[in-house]
């Protein structure tokens, strides 16, 4: 048996600032990132917010959003992981991808 340990946090990857992100979490106002952003949990100045979790959680609840697959699943189709600034997420993707390199696609045979 294996274990993995994943340190950061996933949520780090879904606090971009994004309308797509925005819509997943059901907030309608003008930016949900002013919004955190006066209540001390997103700061301006930093890239997301102070814990990513916590505030997802939050969020979640205080929309009455059941936390599931599904919800991360709406935003992943949506935006990228790329445009994570999180350095040690980044790390860990890219550990990820050296450890499950794409598989090549098949030739197909011919009829």
């Amino acid at each position: 048996m294996v274990a993995a340990v994943i340190d950061p946090e996933l949520e780090n990857w879904i606090w971009q600032d994004n309308p797509i992100v925005e819509k997943a979490l059901g907030y309608a106002g003008p930016s949900l990132r002013e919004e955190l952003a006066s209540t001390g949990a997103w700061p301006l100045t930093s890239d997301k917010p102070r814990r990513p979790k916590e505030a997802l959680e939050a969020e979640l609840r205080r929309r009455r959003i059941p936390r599931s697959s599904a919800l991360y699943r709406q935003i992943a189709q949506k935006i990228s992981v790329k445009n994570c600034t999180d350095a040690a997420f980044n790390e860990l993707r890219a550990a990820l991808q050296r450890w499950f390199p794409p598989v090549a696609s098949e030739p197909q045979l011919e009829q």
